[in-house]
């Protein structure tokens, strides 16, 4: 976060001969009156991902503990990262020691000292306990927000009357939970090259899209579609970029003016300026591999009895087995509600009663992102339509 783009032994030797303090450009309020690039004490900032870390800009976030949102173990205020800016991603730094917050406030904030980090919506401190986190580096100490003071008097009055201490400023010490620092180097065995940040793709974005969108099961793909088509009014399936942006917000998934663009990019066909959803969902899907279309075509054909290209919704409901679909073996979700969802998944192209096969392989497009095997798609699609071999000897 502090020190981008350089390592901790860069910093230590940058700041030969000049104050050790935390340097960062990233304030929460340009106009703060700080003209310098150093973090002082008591000034509002963002605490945001090193981009060499994360292509995209992410910010420390916290809110209000509520019965749905919490830490997971320690069920404290829970501390995450999000991609937009607001002031639940607003902290300050405060010296260590309550009694000179005050006289301490606006001096830069010096490294390889201890600190307190306050989040300014909620007037608590970020702190990590002894609660063990498994994640994907680890196991790691849990960081939630949550104030951790000592349990003595704090004398407010005494030290209000030597004008050591405003009302708005505690007088008790926070525990070691509550206490950080941020470190700098002057070991050169420290140093390493630091490697310059590829740009983010559409390819990085659409992949970043599509694990959101998965994570709300095989059908997460699909339900995107309807609520671009709902916004089409026009029916030239195209939007604005902004009104792409707000297409995917209402559907869990934010991303930025800049990665908007990079969407105008690859998906505005006529250079017009907007978005062709229809090319964007293809990104996301990708391609039907000639295996896949098989097996979807033999599903479809074992439904049309008449061989007339139509298929009614009756006709799927008698044979489809929810039991098979990827959500329910993962355990997301009952077979009666899969089958439930299902059906409710049909006459996306017209209203009729009739699921043409273009429509079915549609339908299988947005599954088929959620799998990556062909064999074990092939098998899912066996299990669901009851495809026999004998069956599939005879096509």
């Amino acid at each position: 976060f502090f020190f981008k783009q350089k390592t901790a032994y860069e910093i230590a030797q940058r700041l030969v001969g000049s104050e050790m303090c935390i340097r960062d450009s990233s304030k929460a309020d340009p106009k703060d009156g700080y003209k310098d690039d150093i973090i002082h004490y008591g000034q509002k900032i963002f605490i945001q991902t090193n981009p060499y870390a994360f292509p995209k800009t992410l910010y420390l976030k916290s809110i209000p503990v509520s019965p749905s949102i919490c830490a997971k173990i320690s069920r404290q205020q829970e501390c995450s990262v999000q991609a937009k800016a607001s002031y639940d991603n607003v902290w300050m730094i405060w010296h260590v020691d309550p009694n000179v917050r005050f006289t301490t406030k606006s001096e830069p904030v010096p490294v390889n000292e201890p600190i307190v980090i306050e989040h300014c919506a909620t007037a608590h401190y970020l702190a990590s306990d002894a609660f063990e986190y498994k994640n994907d580096f680890g196991n790691e100490l849990e960081v939630s927000v949550h104030s951790y003071a000592t349990l003595n008097k704090s004398q407010a009055l005494a030290l209000e009357k030597t004008g050591k201490l405003t009302r708005d400023l505690p007088t008790k010490f926070q525990n070691d939970q509550n206490i950080w620092c941020f470190l700098s180097s002057n070991d050169p065995s420290t140093d390493y090259k630091v490697v310059e940040p590829g740009k983010m793709t559409h390819e990085d974005l659409v992949r970043i899209v599509k694990q959101k969108l998965l994570e709300k099961g095989a059908y997460g793909i699909r339900g995107l579609a309807r609520v671009f088509k709902s916004m089409d009014e026009n029916g030239n399936h195209k939007l604005d970029p902004d009104d792409f942006r707000w297409g995917l917000y209402n559907y869990g998934v934010t991303i930025t003016k800049e990665e908007a663009k990079l969407v105008v990019d690859v998906c505005d066909r006529d250079k017009d300026g907007s978005v062709d959803f229809n090319e964007f969902m293809r990104f996301l899907r990708g391609d039907l591999t000639e295996e896949r279309k098989k097996y979807i075509q033999m599903a479809y054909n074992k439904l049309d009895k008449t061989q007339d290209g139509k298929v009614t919704l009756e006709d799927i409901a008698s044979i489809y087995d929810a039991s098979c679909h990827p959500d329910v073996k993962t355990g997301k979700k009952k077979p009666e509600d899969v089958f439930k969802e299902f059906m409710s998944q049909w006459d996306t192209q017209v209203v009729d009663g009739i699921v043409t096969i273009d429509e079915f392989m549609d339908y299988y497009k947005d599954v088929s992102a959620s799998i990556d095997r062909d064999d074990y798609f092939v098998e899912m699609m066996k299990s669901a339509w009851k495809l026999s071999q004998s069956f599939i000897l005879q096509l």
